[in-house]
């Protein structure tokens, strides 16, 4: 217990549960700021701006300290998870389908994405996909009636889901739901941020509301609960196949949907998960088609479908 003398020329203190973005003037940019005023970004952390990109504490989620530590950690796990589960299978010249009880299907159609823009770009990009392929509909609080309208005219045949991405508030929520109804929107995911979402329980269920950044594993559940009627499992979230199976299993004993999602990533990262696709409800694993030859040619369109064929060789023989 020596008394230690520290000398600097500047400290910087650092205080505050709120983003500083108040004076940026962002909104000028066209970047849009979630209801704590962070700034909203997507799964690969763009914001409404598609040149602006912002990473960690300035979103406004999941604010405590050693967030890229946490991450980190996550990301890792879910890698060696995974090896795992294929070593496992090759040492016993087995698969991951004969582990498991489930077997990946040898196709299957996932949601694309329409990332955040003006109306005619929104059709546009909606319009490029195949016919009557579900669509995930990145969407602010700014002119939601307009740009639905336009992905109706671009994509007539399409499901349409909305991902919020935690940049709704719950006033805004309430007074947009009869026209999400009446827009035929079929899911709504993460409206609310994570752990502010208690608004969710006493409104009326006009479109089902799914669980992202709100449950990351089977512990979540029980205080999902009453507010969310479906979630959204990922690896990078459950830290692994091993988790996701146990978030699998707990949310449908407990009465939830499920949607299987995925960040930007490989093909390779994606074949886990797709284990499970012939018993989700939704699927959003899309990542692949988002990387220059759909992460390394392993995940490829079946011509004249709506549907994918992943060729990663994880869990085989």
């Amino acid at each position: 217990g020596a008394e230690q003398t520290i000398e600097a020329e500047r400290i910087l203190v650092a205080s505050g549960r709120r983003p500083n973005t108040a004076d940026l003037g962002l909104k000028e940019f066209g970047v849009a700021l979630t209801a704590n005023g962070g700034i909203q970004v997507n799964d690969r952390l763009q914001s409404t701006n598609p040149e602006v990109y912002a990473a960690g504490d300035v979103t406004g989620r999941h604010q405590f300290v050693y967030m890229a530590a946490y991450g980190a950690k996550l990301a890792a796990r879910n890698a060696l998870d995974c090896a795992l589960w294929d070593l496992e299978a090759k040492i016993g010249s087995q698969s991951v389908a004969d582990l498991t009880g489930f077997s990946p299907p040898r196709t299957f159609s996932t949601m694309r994405t329409v990332v955040i823009d003006t109306p005619e770009n929104m059709a546009k990009e909606a319009a490029g996909y195949p016919q009557g392929v579900p669509l995930k509909v990145k969407l602010d609080m700014e002119d939601v009636p307009g740009r639905l309208a336009a992905i109706k005219k671009g994509a007539p045949g399409s499901p349409i889901i909305i991902d919020a991405n935690e940049g709704w508030d719950a006033d805004f929520l309430e007074s947009i739901l009869p026209e999400l109804k009446s827009f035929g929107v079929i899911l709504l995911e993460q409206p609310l941020p994570a752990g502010k979402d208690k608004a969710l329980r006493r409104l009326e269920r006009l479109v089902p509301i799914c669980a992202d950044e709100a449950c990351h594993t089977s512990a979540d559940l029980p205080r999902l609960t009453g507010l969310y009627d479906a979630i959204n499992i990922k690896l990078d979230k459950t830290g692994g196949l091993t988790g996701a199976l146990a978030l699998f299993a707990a949310a449908g004993q407990q009465g939830f949907k499920i949607m299987l999602g995925c960040m930007v990533s490989s093909a390779l990262s994606i074949a886990p998960i797709s284990h499970l696709c012939s018993h989700a409800d939704y699927i959003d694993l899309d990542g692949p088609l988002l990387l220059a030859g759909g992460g390394g040619a392993g995940m490829q369109e079946v011509p004249g479908t709506a549907k994918v064929k992943l060729n990663a060789k994880w869990g085989r023989p």
